[in-house]
């Protein structure tokens, strides 16, 4: 089960993780990180950018997820 899903075209928006607002910039859907779901009570929904997208996968995964 997939935590970060990109979204289908850049949008402009404020990313829910760092609050910043982007225009024209790639976003990812947000979810819990499997391994938590039995740890958390709810499951965290968001939309976030590139750079919190990035610090959320780690480097050794980044790849992965940027392509979908």
């Amino acid at each position: 089960e997939k935590w970060l899903l990109p979204r289908d075209k850049k949008e402009t928006r404020t990313c829910s993780s760092c609050g910043s607002y982007k225009m024209r910039a790639r976003f990812y859907n947000w979810y819990t990180h499997p391994a938590l779901t039995g740890v958390l009570e709810k499951r965290l929904n968001g939309i976030i950018c590139s750079n919190c997208a990035k610090r959320e996968a780690g480097s050794k995964n980044w790849k992965k997820f940027k392509d979908g």
